[in-house]
């Protein structure tokens, strides 16, 4: 081969190719210009079918006001079929009950658009089963678009296993809230009981001590004249430390006094001018009953008015 010819092969070989490059799959001008010719398809397609369906339920009887509307059912169930079956690919039986729908749906159509071409080119009368059938087709549809959509809107076997195992969670939670209020209604019954004994002992501690045993009065008959022949006895009182306080406040006495030792301190109490303590108090003092308290009381008032009739 001459030198020449080997070198422009050569020069041939390592020129770049200027051929135009393959359409990739993944094209946004691909996927762009077919959403448009569907759609446009889709737009043509809906409005021939929907002259068809128009004529053909005219010529089974229904009105022409409302013919219309038997072409929307048909065609837009299609639709329909189409989002359901879509939204349940994931559920099982469900997707193919939805792909079921849609392909009667999309038969009843194609035969409805035959069916129209046979009437207006031959003058096909339309019998009367099939008149039947094409009324019958709107409740066919309302009861299976109901039907998909109840089954979209119900929760999976997943969701209702998640939704079961939340509701005993929260029952769980429930009654452990249950106890625990419980358990707080416990404790602060508990704590009241005991800060009120507590505030009980406190007040008993915060009142001032007994006083001392005072010594029992002495009493001595004397005459009190030549004419009366009656003895007056003459009490001398038994001197009680100033500060002690006998009010009806006090505590019971830790020594408990006998009742004579009590009718010197009530008579003491009525020389200094003191208000007399109620039965409860002298019950206390003796250590006995409060009706005993009071009949002291009684009987010592009785004595005062006696004495100073």
């Amino acid at each position: 081969m001459p030198i020449s010819q080997k070198l422009m092969s050569e020069k041939t070989t390592r020129t770049p190719s200027t051929a135009a490059p393959a359409v990739s799959s993944d094209s946004k001008i691909l996927h762009s210009t077919t959403r448009i010719v569907v759609v446009l398809v889709a737009i043509g397609a809906a409005i021939l079918s929907f002259n068809a369906l128009t004529a053909l339920a005219e010529a089974s009887g229904i009105r022409a006001d409302f013919s219309w509307i038997w072409a929307v059912v048909v065609d837009g169930f299609i639709l329909v079929a189409t989002f359901a079956a879509f939204a349940l690919k994931d559920r099982g039986k469900s997707k193919y009950y939805a792909y079921s729908t849609l392909g009667v749906f999309v038969v009843i159509s194609i035969i409805g658009n035959a069916w129209h071409a046979a009437i207006a080119k031959q003058g096909y009368a339309l019998p009367i089963q099939a008149a039947v059938i094409v009324t019958a087709i709107p409740p066919l549809a309302l009861f299976l678009a109901i039907h998909l959509l109840i089954i979209m809107v119900s929760p999976t076997e997943e969701q209702k296993e998640e939704l079961a195992r939340q509701k005993k969670r929260r029952d769980r939670l429930r009654a452990i809230e249950e106890k625990e209020l419980e358990r707080l209604e416990k404790a602060e019954l508990i704590r009241d009981l005991k800060e009120s004994q507590a505030l009980k002992i406190a007040e008993e501690a915060s009142i001032s001590p007994a006083p001392k045993r005072a010594l029992a009065p002495t009493v001595e008959k004397v005459p009190l004249s030549t004419t009366s022949n009656s003895v007056t006895p003459i009490i001398t009182p038994v001197p009680i430390p100033a500060e002690t306080n006998y009010t009806e406040t006090a505590v019971q006495p830790k020594i408990l006094l006998t009742e004579p030792e009590v009718e010197a301190k009530l008579l003491q109490m009525v020389e200094a001018g003191q208000i007399l303590p109620t039965g409860k108090t002298v019950a206390e003092w003796l250590g006995k009953s409060e009706r005993t308290g009071q009949n002291l009381v009684k009987k010592f008032k009785a004595t005062l008015q006696n004495d100073f009739a």
